[in-house]
């Protein structure tokens, strides 16, 4: 059983949807209708085949804009939202960016160690100076 919207049926029978509820409250409306959740729905069968036949498929849900092959829109809209779209990436990315710069900062305070802005590391990073006799040592972390 099938379900159609007063509006809807107003809409083919070219009457307002307050005429059909002033039907339905005197009783003398020709289409049988339930309530469901305290809306209103009329059955799709009892209605005459010249109504029938012109209503559409019922609910539908429309298509994404994407999918809208108009050149007008793409020239337009779809080239606003795309903008729209990258500005909002372009927020996403930098608010991750300052994010992991602030967890990298807090991490590096918790270890005692300050980040060095120096680009490459340099010579006296790997080797030390030391005395032939002396025992190799590894240093203390």
């Amino acid at each position: 059983m099938q379900f159609i919207r007063p509006k809807d049926l107003a809409y083919y029978l070219g009457m307002t949807t307050n005429a059909l509820k002033k039907q339905r409250q005197r009783g003398t409306g020709k289409y049988e209708y339930e309530v469901v959740g305290g809306k209103v729905f009329y059955i799709r069968e009892s209605l005459p085949p010249s109504v029938r036949d012109n209503l559409g498929p019922g609910d539908t849900v429309p298509g994404t804009h994407e999918t809208n092959k108009s050149p007008r829109y793409w020239n337009s809209i779809g080239r606003v939202n795309e903008q729209r779209r990258q500005r909002h990436r372009a927020a996403i990315k930098a608010c991750v960016r300052e994010t992991l710069a602030e967890e990298r900062v807090r991490e590096a305070a918790q270890r005692n160690v300050t980040i060095t802005t120096r680009g490459s590391r340099s010579l006296h990073d790997y080797v030390r100076w030391v005395d032939p006799f002396e025992p190799v040592q590894s240093k203390p972390r």
